[in-house]
């Protein structure tokens, strides 16, 4: 038998072995279990004795949770144990539990026990019943979602186990039906039937109810109340046509309910509600009522005496109908309510005493109309109760012991009129302290909140109040109306108007049918200067209250006139029916006109004519009487008002102004009245004075010019209350630890004097005693802004403090965010970041709080305004506050100057128009509205009628022909230059009052052409000024004025008048002229102010543009000096760093232009290292990374090597981290091109500004990457569609005329897009671009260009370089008369100009040039007859010297003639400009091939200044180049790259010296570093080719080179024979073969043959090399390629 046999039978043998074994292991289990069931059973039974034996003992020993326990244990066994439910109920029963969070969880816990014996205990009709009628009371009473729940539960529960027609099962229908309605309140139109008819939750069980219980007065209530719910969310969803049938199927309900049981309590209840919503419906719909909604309220009054009388009388009511129509009686009744309300309360409490709720309830109505002693009997009651056991009234009652302590509270400030204050804040705080302890100590509870609030309002500590109000308010923002009308009073009071409107508003809803609301909320609203709202919220009234009180109809009169001007008040005050109005309008008018005598005269006669109690009348006279000096007579009147309207915020404000006339007195009134403590007063009184003191100072300084009598009276009262506040400085200082207001102050004082340290060291102390009311995180949040500034204006890093601030600043907002500093500090972090869309929501936060907060108004219109912002919404937020804030003159300039910058221009100019046309003598009108008609072109919407508005529709303007649109914009514009003359020489009449006039002045004259006189002007007011503290700050802003004005050269010489008048410390005119030269780029000029500067102050940020300066201008040496005494000064820090990746930059460009390999390598790696360095200091900086990618980019181009650029994406995808920024798409647009995926650029960039379709660096690049990816018609159409997004943006109408004008091809369109740049925006630069497009032989457009010439007069008057323009385009029109005839005038405005000093001398070489534009060729006899016509005998030197240029632009021959005539401005040895003389002359020298002379001349130059980097050139290419003398070149060339080592010109000269002296390693260098300033030059990509393969051997290496050079030109001969001849030279035989060859097909050259001779040679095709050897021969037209063919010649018959 085979093993593989046995080894089965075996296993065959083992399964039936250990089958009869699991059979018998099975068994004996079975046993066991059986043995061990039984032993088990005994040992629960005997288990379930004892533990209730245990919780009978626990229960009777009072130890409830341990009998529970046991109990639980049983029940655990036994779920049917009735003795242990029974048992469980009564241990429940037994319990007083201490705390309302223990009632609430023993009662959840007795109901689950409730449903528990229930649901095990076999069908008990009585303890169903209970248990339904205890979870439906419990529902009803605390509406919790959970109880409707357990409700709904054990409802469906009893229904499947009761029978039909039982009692219970009827109860537990019934309430199944109620449960299922209010939890399916969010889906109630879930369900329609095949009808239309919306049937909602638990309708059907309600309808199989009223089938088992057709008299049901609850059943039918239920089921119309239902329908009704769902007809009116119908309505709300705007499904009218459903609404209707549901309605009408609803009121068949509410019919039929009646018929069935008319004086049923639900039916008459239900249909009260009904009707009490369908009023409040009704009026929020028709706001004002109407006869239907009368009829409506006189049915529901009915109704409710019905339902009163009703259940007054029956026995058996539930008591939540008892309650239901208490609170109806209070919400309809508003004159009776509280009475008949109380009496229903009263009756319930007959049936039931002990009912803490109703008690609680009745004690709240008691108080109401007054019946203070009964009502603190009451909720005294309450409170003293004893707790109960568990029950629905134990989980009650601890909130009913809470409330009564609450009306307590309030029944003592009910008292405040009646005793001591003192003693009822002590029994106030007593009583708040009795809730606190009913609350277990929680003093963060709403309700403690609010009695904080209440005692702090009732001290006047008004902030203090609204922090609780508000911190009560996030916790229940259900809070009574009364509470919210004293939050809102309280934040009325502390400068948050617009959140006191949001808590009146909220009052509203609290209270819908409450008069007295909606009458404050108007208020405010009038008080806010909005009457549109305060107009509205009265509309809301019910038309009978708004006609029967006359108080509301005057206050509506009132409103509408103040929403129109001054005319239209006065006529439609004369049109109405109100005296008083009437009076009170023709009063303001005359005011208004400065007639204040009449003014009085009408109001006293209308007060004398029955109105002597009219408090409006009283108001204006008092008013009248005060602006006219007889402070006595305001008081009397208004102490007047103030008996009849005790109240009157306007009249209390007046009194406390009049109550004395010294204004310290005042504020000492104001102290005492609203801070009755000491310390309190004292500094508040301190506050108070020092905010006068800055006031008072600040009109006087604005005063100073033009009213100095009332400036020095207001500095007076300054120093007065300066003198005063002293006396209190030490007392708040030592309160800085007791009291928030002093302490706010202190810490204040320490950030504006930057003591950073001792402020920081007050930071916990702000956190623990919550000083700034949000738990010391706004004084964090100001620290760090205050100290992040300080850093920055040092040029230092204050990011990562902002980044604090901006989190510290948000947690305020959490912790108080009633309040508007908290958003406003939020929003100076946010602003400070850069998250700009943050810090508009901030300040919108504060405005909507303090809607007159300027500042913030500001600050929000300005962060609009800003680069990708909404410009349009921040002029809307300036208009808009103008508006309401009328008068607050400086915003509505602010609005003004705005709304002409980016706004609606017409609207302004409309305005402006107003202001003058009101009074032409107003200096300040006249000058705004002269400015803006010189800024705007003629349009259309200019056009305004004589009320300042448009007059010219677009529908008229389109009647209009062409020819007389064109005359009505020329009319337009000869109107405005008339006005601006007029305006012009009035305000010549007088003198400039103040600073700002003379600016003003300054910009219209300039605006104008009156440029001498804009000048004149500026300085005449410094000469006046020349004792004034802030001269040097006049002079500095006058200066900038000019320099904006593209007028620099009249600015630094302005500036450098008042050098000797600066502060010799701070030296602020040197510092201004270094930052203005440093801006522009003359780092020459401004590096001495800025290293005097920085040498005598220590500036960081002079000591750095200084840095800076001397990169730039390639003093590496004095640079490092620099830069290694910042690093010294501020280790670490990022700018620094930054300079020192400079140095090493600039040294390495040096180094390899200058050939040195060795050190340029050193100096790039140290340049990547200091970048590296700066993003670690400050990571959130993009700068470090865009230049190491730069850099990237470089080494790329300079070796061709991919993986610089792979290195340099990899650096791209790192910065991502930083967020998507226009610098980075750029640069990864660079790496892309750089990788030959021009397209992928073009992606890139395009998918960027999707997003920021505004980015004009990324626009432009996009363009430029169109060229490059050969797509030129779409670079046109992308600067085309940004100017169809923004036509009046000059920058894309300049940059697509430099498009065209590069393209070459269409010069003429170009030049219109330059003259449309010009219309726009008139600068030198602008037109410095349309004259460099003009100065050419070319066609452009004369036509356009002379047409914009004359459109464009205010800008261009008496200007030489527009004059001589429009002489060029007259010449290109074939108008030589004309033309000669400008240039005359041209050049006496040239005369004129420099004679003013406008423009330097040297300006007039530009005639000159427009001399030779207009006779470029021909004999050059009828231009110099027309020069000496106009010029006359006696040429000045600059005459000379311009019309050397002529000539040399003329060019061959009369190159000699420019030489001699500048040889002759050379010896007249002019100081400042010799230098720039020499430089002509050896420009003109070396053009005219006069060599020696020309290196004569640079000779010379270097005599005299051994560092100008251009003689240097020049010299070192004359010596090499020319006068063969290599060596003698090498060091110039070499000073001359070091002084500008990126000017490629100087990199060619150094490079081909390096050549000639054979040192092609370091020519190498030099034409690499070239490479990397012009990387598509193909003939230099060809040069270093060539050199690497020919001239070092190392043809591998130029491959890359010659390649490239052929990618740039593929079809270039040139091109294609050397990539040829290098591909063969580094092994691609074949390929180089034939790209030769391709050359030579293409075009025979030379070197093409010489270089095919040898591949073929080297091929031993011997033959065929001879016969290319005699083309190149042939060929060859100089001698050094002759010598070459002769080389390989001699070459090929060596070898044979």
């Amino acid at each position: 038998m085979s093993t593989k046999k046995k080894s089965k039978r075996r296993s065959k043998k083992k399964r039936k072995l250990n089958t009869r074994l699991l059979t018998i292991v099975a068994l004996v289990s079975i046993m066991l279990v059986g043995v061990v069931g039984g032993l088990v059973w005994l040992k629960l039974k005997g288990g379930v004795a004892r533990n209730m034996a245990a919780a009978q003992a626990y229960l009777e020993e009072g130890q409830h949770v341990k009998a529970i326990r046991s109990v639980g244990k049983v029940l655990y066994r036994e779920s049917g144990n009735q003795d242990a439910h029974v048992l469980r109920i009564l241990i429940y029963e037994d319990m007083v539990p201490g705390t309302p969070e223990r009632a609430a969880l023993l009662y959840r816990e007795y109901l689950s026990a409730l449903s528990q014996h229930a649901q095990f205990t076999p069908a008990n009709e009585e303890l169903a019943m209970r248990v339904l009628e205890e979870l439906w009371l419990a529902a009803m009473t605390r509406d919790i979602d959970a109880l409707w729940k357990t409700l709904e539960t054990t409802a469906k529960r009893a229904k499947a186990r009761f029978k039909v027609g039982l009692p219970v099962y009827s109860e537990a229908t019934f309430l199944l039906g109620m449960a299922r309605m209010r939890l399916g309140q969010s889906n109630f139109l879930g369900d329609v039937d095949q009808t239309g008819h919306v049937r909602f939750p638990g309708e059907d069980e309600l309808a199989e109810y009223i089938e088992l219980e057709p008299d049901s007065d609850r059943g039918h209530a239920a089921i119309a109340f239902g329908r009704m719910a769902v007809a009116r969310q119908l309505g709300i969803k705007g499904q009218e046509q459903q609404e209707i049938r549901n309605l009408e199927m609803a009121q068949a309900s509410y019919d039929q309910a009646i018929d069935i049981n008319p004086e049923g309590p639900a039916t008459l209840l239900a249909v009260v509600r009904h009707l009490f919503i369908h009023e409040l419906i009704a009026e929020l719909r028709s706001p004002g009522g109407s006869e239907e909604l009368e009829a409506k309220l006189a049915e529901l009054n009915r109704h409710l005496a019905e339902a009163e009388r009703v259940i007054f009388a029956m026995n058996g009511v539930e008591r939540h109908q008892v309650l239901e129509l208490a609170r109806f009686l209070q919400l309809i009744d508003l004159e009776t309510g509280h009475e008949r309300s109380i009496a229903v309360l009263e009756r319930w409490l007959g049936d039931y005493p002990n009912d803490l709720n109703v008690r609680t309830l009745l004690a709240i109505e008691q108080q109401a109309i007054g019946r203070l002693d009964e009502a603190e009997a009451l909720a005294r009651s309450v409170v003293e109760s004893e707790l109960l056991p568990v029950s629905l009234a134990s989980a009650r009652q601890h909130m009913d012991r809470l409330h009564a302590a609450t009306i307590l509270f309030g029944i003592i400030g009910d008292r405040r009129e009646e005793a001591d204050s003192a003693l009822l804040k002590r029994d106030a705080e007593e009583a708040r302290d009795v809730v606190i302890e009913l609350l277990g100590g929680d003093t963060e509870n709403a309700v403690v909140l609010q009695m904080n609030a209440h005692l702090a309002y009732a001290a006047g500590q008004y902030s203090k109040a609204v922090d609780a109000f508000e911190r009560a308010y996030r916790l229940n923002p259900d809070m009574p109306a009364e509470l919210l009308r004293q939050d809102a009073d309280a934040l009325e009071r502390i400068g948050q108007e617009g959140t006191a409107i949001k808590r009146l508003e909220g009052a509203v809803s609290a209270e819908p049918r409450s008069v007295g609301n909606r009458l404050l909320l108007a208020a405010l609203h009038g008080r806010m200067r909005n009457p549109q709202a305060a107009l509205e919220v009265l509309a809301s009234l019910p038309k009978q209250v708004r006609e029967d009180n006359e108080q509301i109809a005057q206050v509506e009169q009132s409103l509408r006139l103040a929403m129109l001007g001054g005319d239209q008040r006065v006529e439609q005050a004369a049109a109405g029916t109100d005296p008083v109005m009437k009076a009170i309008a023709e009063a303001d008018q005359l005011d208004r006109a400065d007639r204040l005598d009449e003014a009085k005269a009408v109001l006293a006669a209308i007060k004398a004519d029955g109105h002597e109690d009219d408090v409006r009348v009283l108001i204006a006279l008092g008013q009248v009487e005060l602006r006219l000096g007889n402070r006595e007579a305001a008081l009397t009147i208004m102490q007047q008002a103030s008996a009849i309207q005790p109240n009157n915020r306007q009249i209390e404000k007046m009194l406390l102004s009049l109550s004395s006339d010294d204004p310290v007195e005042v504020l000492r009134a104001v102290a005492n009245q609203q801070y009755p403590e000491g310390e309190d007063r004292t500094v508040a009184l301190f506050l108070g004075l020092q905010a006068l003191a800055i006031s008072q100072d600040q009109l006087a300084e604005a005063t100073s010019e033009v009213n100095p009598e009332r400036s020095a009276e207001a500095r007076k009262v300054a120093e007065r209350a300066r003198a005063e506040a002293s006396l209190f400085a030490d007392a708040v200082e030592a309160a800085s630890g007791s009291n928030a207001q002093a302490f706010i102050y202190h810490f204040a004082q320490l950030l504006r004097a930057e003591q950073f340290g001792e402020a920081e060291a007050l930071l916990p102390a702000a956190r623990d005693n919550n000083w700034d009311q949000a738990q010391g995180n706004l004084t964090e949040a100001s620290f760090l802004i205050a100290r992040g500034r300080a850093a920055q204006a040092a040029a230092g890093d204050g990011s990562q403090d902002f980044t604090r601030a901006a989190a510290a600043a948000r947690r305020a907002t959490d912790a108080s965010p009633w309040r508007g500093d908290t958003w406003k500090t939020l929003g100076e972090a946010m602003s400070e970041v850069g998250n700009l869309d943050e810090a508009r929501l901030a300040y919108a936060e504060v405005i909507q709080r303090d809607p007159s907060d300027v500042e913030s108004i500001r600050q929000l219109a300005a962060l609009h305004l800003r680069e990708g912002g909404d410009s349009a919404r921040g002029v809307s937020i300036l208009a808009d506050a103008s508006r309401r804030l009328a008068s607050n003159q400086s915003l509505r300039e602010a609005w003004l100057r705005v709304e002409a910058a980016h706004g609606d221009k017409a609207v302004a100019l409309g305005e402006r128009y107003r202001d003058w046309d009101r009074n032409p003598s107003d200096r300040q009108a006249a000058l705004w509205y002269a400015g803006l008609m010189a800024a705007l072109p003629a349009e259309r919407a200019y056009v305004l009628d004589g009320q300042g508005k448009p007059s010219l529709s677009g529908r008229d303007w389109l009647k209009m022909n062409g020819q007389q649109q064109k005359k009505a914009m020329e009319l337009l514009k000869e109107m405005w230059l008339k006005r601006i003359d007029q305006i012009a020489d009035d305000l010549a009449n007088a003198p400039d009052r103040t600073f700002q006039e003379a600016m003003q002045h300054a910009t219209v004259l300039h605006a104008a052409g009156r440029h001498k006189e804009t000048t004149d002007i500026l300085h005449a007011w410094l000469e006046q000024q020349q004792d004034a503290q802030d001269l040097t700050d006049q002079a500095i802003i006058a200066a900038r004025f000019l320099a904006a004005s593209d007028r620099f050269w009249e600015a630094k010489t302005l500036l450098d008048g008042y050098r000797d008048k600066q502060d010799a410390t701070t030296m602020e005119v040197d510092a201004a002229l270094g930052e203005m030269l440093h801006a522009i780029g003359s780092c020459d000029q401004a590096l001495s102010y800025l290293v005097s500067v920085g040498e005598t102050t220590g500036s960081l940020a002079m000591r750095m543009r200084a840095a800076d300066c001397l990169l730039r201008l390639q003093r590496l040496d004095e640079a490092e000096d620099v830069v290694a005494a910042l690093q010294i000064d501020y280790p670490d820090n990022y700018q620094i760093t930054m300079l020192v990746a400079g140095l090493h930059r600039g040294r390495g460009v040096v180094a390899e232009s200058s050939g040195d390999v060795e050190d340029s390598l050193k100096h790039r790696a140290a340049f990547r290292a200091a970048l590296e360095h700066a993003s670690e200091l400050d990571p959130t900086r993009d700068l470090p990374f865009v230049q190491l990618v730069e850099s990237l980019v470089i080494e790329y181009r300079r070796t061709l090597n991919r993986q610089y650029l792979e290195e340099a994406m990899r650096y791209l995808d790192a910065a991502d981290q930083l967020g998507t920024s226009a610098e980075l798409v750029l640069q990864r647009a660079n790496v892309q091109e750089a990788l030959g995926d021009p397209r992928q650029a073009v992606l890139d960039l395009e998918s960027y500004l999707r997003q920021n379709p505004q980015d004009k660096p990324v626009r432009t690049r996009l363009a430029q990457a169109f060229v490059t990816a050969g797509m030129s018609g779409r670079a046109i159409d992308t600067i085309e569609q940004a100017i169809g997004a923004d036509p009046r943006d000059p920058y894309w109408h300049g940059l697509l005329g430099d498009h065209l004008r590069q393209a070459g091809t269409d010069l003429e369109s170009a030049t219109r897009h330059y003259i449309d740049a010009w219309n726009l925006e008139p600068t030198r630069r602008r037109l410095t671009a349309l004259a460099n497009a003009t100065r050419t032989d070319q066609t452009w457009d004369y036509e356009a260009t002379i047409r914009a010439i004359e459109e464009n007069a205010i800008h261009v008057a008496a200007d030489p370089r527009i004059i001589g323009l429009r002489a060029r385009a007259e010449a290109g029109l074939g108008l030589p008369a004309r033309a000669r005839e400008s240039l005359r005038e041209a050049y006496s405005a040239y005369v004129a100009a420099v004679a003013s000093g406008g423009i330097p001398d040297v300006f007039l070489e530009n005639w000159y040039e427009d001399l030779y534009v207009i006779f470029p060729d021909g004999d050059s006899a009828e231009a110099i007859k027309l020069r000496n016509e106009i010029v006359g005998d006696s040429p000045t030197r600059w005459d000379q010297r311009g019309l050397a240029r002529f000539f040399a632009l003329r060019g061959g021959s009369e190159l000699s003639t420019a030489e001699s005539l500048q040889a002759s401005v050379v010896a007249d040895n002019d100081a400042e400009y010799f230098l720039d003389d020499l430089h002509r002359l050896g420009a003109y020298q070396l053009a005219a091939s006069m060599n020696k002379e020309a290196a004569a001349t640079f000779k010379q130059i270097l005599d005299h200044q051994p560092d100008d980097a251009v003689s240097l050139n020049n010299y070192a290419f004359l010596l090499a180049t020319l006068l063969d003398d290599p060596e003698a070149a090498e060091p110039l060339a070499r000073r001359a790259v070091a002084l500008r080592p990126r000017e490629p010109s100087f990199i060619d000269t150094m490079a081909s010296i390096q050549m000639q002296l054979g040192r092609h390693e370091a020519a190498l260098s030099s034409l690499i570093a070239k490479l990397s300033l012009v990387p598509n030059d193909g003939p230099l990509l060809q040069l270093i080719a060539i050199t690497l393969a020919d001239d070092l051997g190392r043809p591998v290496e130029a491959f890359p080179y010659a390649e490239q050079a052929l990618n740039l030109d593929p079809r270039g001969v040139e091109a294609l024979d050397l990539a040829g001849w290098v591909a063969w030279k580094a092994g691609q035989k074949a390929k180089g073969r034939d790209w030769v060859g391709q050359s030579i097909r293409r075009q025979p050259t030379a070197l093409a043959h010489l270089h095919m001779a040898q591949i073929l040679a080297a091929a031993n095709e011997m033959g065929q090399a001879r016969d290319h050897i005699l083309q190149a021969e042939h060929l060859a037209t100089d001698s050094a390629m002759r010598d070459k063919v002769k080389t390989v010649r001699h070459s090929f018959d060596d070898n044979g």
